[in-house]
């Protein structure tokens, strides 16, 4: 039976997808193959097609895998440890309005993508925005999607930040004033 599907499958196709593209043929109820496929039309080899895939399927679900093909503790989830749900990325409420930004800066973000990873790019956007403005925030999301950065912290952009005369950023507000070149 698997011999009968691999000589029928497309080249373009696994076999996985092509046995998933006979049992959605069969299940709507339409008799014959697409076009692409060796011998379309012929329902009796539809026939012994989906009975391939149904034996394959039941002969895989009835035999227990064995410790070597998975590897160790694949697929097994222990009682005594069960799997850390996925971190729910909320964006805090004062950031709101960069949402779309940040989890464009995300999506795209390279180096680790983990809780704490997330965590720390949250307080460090609150920092700038508190020391800033939205627009900094804004400014700053831009740059990262832009030069694809692996992080934003408030220690980079006040030590690549332009500096006035003074020494001071521009644009940074410092007690109520802020800073112009």
């Amino acid at each position: 039976m698997y011999d009968d599907i691999v000589a029928q499958k497309p080249r373009h196709k696994t076999i996985s997808g092509f046995c998933l593209d006979i049992i959605a043929d069969k299940v709507d109820g339409v008799p014959n193959l697409s076009a692409y496929h060796v011998g379309a039309g012929k329902e009796p080899q539809l026939e012994t097609a989906v009975s391939a895939v149904a034996s394959a399927v039941q002969q895989k679900t009835s035999l227990p895998p064995s410790d070597g093909d998975l590897g160790e503790g694949v697929g097994k989830e222990r009682e005594e440890t069960p799997r850390k749900p996925p971190c729910k990325r909320a964006v805090p409420l004062p950031l709101q309005e960069h949402e779309d930004l940040i989890f464009e800066f995300w999506r795209i973000k390279g180096g680790s993508k983990s809780d704490t990873a997330w965590k720390m790019l949250m307080n460090e956007l609150g920092k700038i925005l508190a020391k800033y403005s939205h627009d900094k925030v804004h400014e700053q999301l831009l740059l990262a999607i832009n030069g694809k950065w692996k992080g934003i912290t408030m220690s980079n952009l006040t030590r690549f930040e332009p500096k006035d005369d003074a020494g001071m950023a521009i644009g940074q507000t410092v007690g109520g004033i802020t800073f112009h070149s």
